[in-house]
């Protein structure tokens, strides 16, 4: 595998773990409630345990790989004085964060108490989302502008992560629905209140990706989206639209058309397909997003 090939693969896996992570964290010790709270916590527990591994391990991955691109390729991605000189530079000087919050992450889930491990890994996920608002793309700009492009990234990564992260364990809410026989007597109406709640917060967690989605092509792409060059950065930017729309369509129908009927026979197993399709889709978003963040955007 080519260096490159690997950057773009950690990137990916990276943020596919953060989101994950940080999405399922918040529906379990915010949005779920009651007895059903426990119950989700523990199923959610080693996913999300998992999920902060594979963000800590992708973070000095991807320090790796930054390290061998501004070096001499393979041989420097191993090389400590070349790290040490990469985290001189602009990148290493917020990268240095990551690895400090992924080494305390790996730390957090040996906390017994559930609810703590879970709680710290949310506000870890939330930092070790934002610090990446400061990187890339989003730090091309310097001043007022860069300062609101980077919230506006910030933003747009939060949300993402809500709305990403959350599909798992909203399929999990569908699948006990579906087996309602076996449910506790009220835990039926715990789970209609969690899927309430991450619908409600959902609107304003899709508008926002939607928002300042856009709001991040205006800034790198004064003239987009009228002027199209078939760049490389345009066409990835322009496949990730597409999958983000899909996702919406598919939000929309699950929320409007399928929930309101949900009693009726196989709504709840369209809705689960359709999940399952959000989250595929969303997957190769990420992975546009993965790619295209490779490139200069013009």
């Amino acid at each position: 595998m080519s260096l490159e090939a690997f950057y773009v693969v950690i990137r990916f896996s990276h943020f596919i773990a953060a989101m994950l992570m940080c999405g399922m964290s918040i529906f379990a010790v915010i949005l779920s409630s009651g007895a059903f709270s426990q119950v989700l916590q523990r199923i959610l527990n080693r996913g999300i345990v998992f999920s902060a591994v594979i963000t800590a391990v992708t973070a000095f991955c991807w320090m790796s790989a930054q390290a061998g691109l501004m070096g001499d390729g393979w041989q420097d991605a191993v090389d400590l004085e070349t790290w040490l000189n990469v985290l001189q530079t602009s990148f290493g000087q917020i990268w240095r964060w990551e690895l400090i919050f992924s080494i305390i992450t790996l730390g957090v889930i040996f906390i017994s108490r559930q609810e703590i491990r879970l709680y710290s890994l949310l506000i870890l996920s939330i930092v070790l989302l934002g610090l990446h608002a400061l990187i890339g793309h989003a730090a091309m700009h310097d001043g007022v502008i860069g300062n609101l492009h980077r919230l506006n990234q910030f933003i747009h990564l939060i949300s993402s992560a809500y709305w990403f992260g959350g599909l798992w364990p909203f399929l999990i809410c569908i699948q006990f629905l579906r087996d309602k026989k076996e449910l506790a007597v009220g835990l039926d109406k715990q789970i209609f209140a969690s899927l309430i709640r991450f619908s409600r917060v959902g609107h304003i967690a899709v508008a926002m990706v939607l928002i300042t989605g856009v709001i991040s092509a205006m800034t790198l792409l004064p003239q987009w989206p009228f002027a199209y060059n078939n760049s490389e950065y345009q066409s990835w930017l322009w496949l990730k639209i597409v999958l983000v729309i899909g996702m919406v369509i598919l939000a929309l129908v699950n929320r409007y058309v399928l929930v309101p009927k949900i009693q009726q026979k196989g709504r709840l197993q369209y809705l689960i397909i359709n999940s399952w399709i959000e989250l595929l889709l969303g997957s190769m978003a990420i992975l546009a997003v993965a790619v295209f963040a490779t490139y200069q955007p013009i």
